[in-house]
């Protein structure tokens, strides 16, 4: 039995650091081979796409559970989980340290041109009360097939970091969110997980 688990374990370890997209439209992608022909139009063409990953992703999910009372008696389960709203989030870092990914990062910022030789990022402080757009990461896995991560409406959280390295790589880390309206609805979560073959 530990050999087999062993063995299968290693069928779904992700192989490579991942890619990051924006504002693609995953609906209709029904296996890996549909999802790495959109990753390969997006990085032709530059539109949707944000760059390669270093280390991965971090995502985290977590759901608030609510409690209410039936005859007096607090229940945290009584028939189902009850989940009143979700605290999620997608940590990347970005080997692509171009302007137009910062511009992505900084949600609704702009590249002012000062002269033929220097542009300068202007900021807007009012980005994080803008629509996002999906957010999509997308890495291989093992034994072939595809992990995707997608948030919806997804917005910048965690503002700009970045790293330099003498001969190195560098790196900007950012940490997204999406924004959920008002109403919310427990069977519509703002994420989505696929595992493509």
């Amino acid at each position: 039995m530990l050999k087999t688990t062993y063995k299968d374990a290693f069928r779904s370890i992700q192989l490579n650091s991942g890619v990051l997209l924006s504002g693609a439209d995953i609906g209709h992608i029904d296996g890996a081979e549909a999802m790495k022909a959109l990753i390969d139009a997006a990085s032709g063409n530059g539109e949707g796409f944000i760059g390669a990953c270093a280390g991965g992703c971090r995502f985290s999910a977590v759901p608030r559970i609510t409690r209410f009372s039936r005859d007096g008696e607090v229940f945290d389960r009584p028939v189902g989980v009850v989940v009143i709203k979700w605290d999620v989030r997608l940590e990347v870092s970005l080997l692509d340290f171009k302007a137009d990914n910062l511009l992505r990062i900084l949600n609704d910022s702009s590249i002012l041109h000062i002269n033929d030789t220097a542009d300068m990022l202007n900021m807007n402080t009012s980005a994080l009360n803008q629509a996002g757009s999906n957010l999509i990461w997308c890495g291989d896995l093992s034994g072939g097939g595809l992990l995707v991560v997608e948030l919806k409406n997804a917005l910048c959280v965690g503002g700009l970091a970045f790293d330099t390295a003498s001969d190195g790589e560098g790196l900007i880390h950012a940490v997204f969110a999406p924004q959920v309206g008002s109403f919310f609805n427990p069977d519509d979560p703002p994420f989505n997980i696929l595992y493509l073959h």
